[in-house]
């Protein structure tokens, strides 16, 4: 089950396709461009963003959470695991969104 149900997520639709690596900025700059935002760690727990496509739940995913050396990666299946990465690092993308 999803979280939040005013939050959702995606890999790929509306957003161009998969992201690749990209750096956290590229990574924020992919997921706002359409509208849409990184996720935040908590979101991904969720699982807001589980299942979305591009094979990304067995990989960590950037988050606009911060940490002490950048910020957080979370595994896209939003099973806990986290990873602090710094902005120069690279990580997939998923993208969530506020629904209105």
């Amino acid at each position: 089950s999803r979280g939040d149900p005013l939050v959702c997520g995606e890999s790929d639709t509306g957003l161009g396709g998969c992201s690749g690596f990209k750096t956290w900025a590229n990574a924020k700059t992919f997921c706002e461009t359409p509208g849409a935002r990184l996720c935040t760690e908590e979101e991904i727990d969720e699982r807001e963003s589980g299942g979305t496509g591009c094979g990304y739940d067995s990989y960590m995913i950037w988050t606009s959470t911060s940490c002490a050396t950048g910020y957080l990666l979370g595994k896209g299946n939003g099973d806990g695991t986290t990873e602090c990465k710094a902005v120069s690092d690279t990580a997939y993308t998923r993208c969530c969104a506020d629904v209105f």
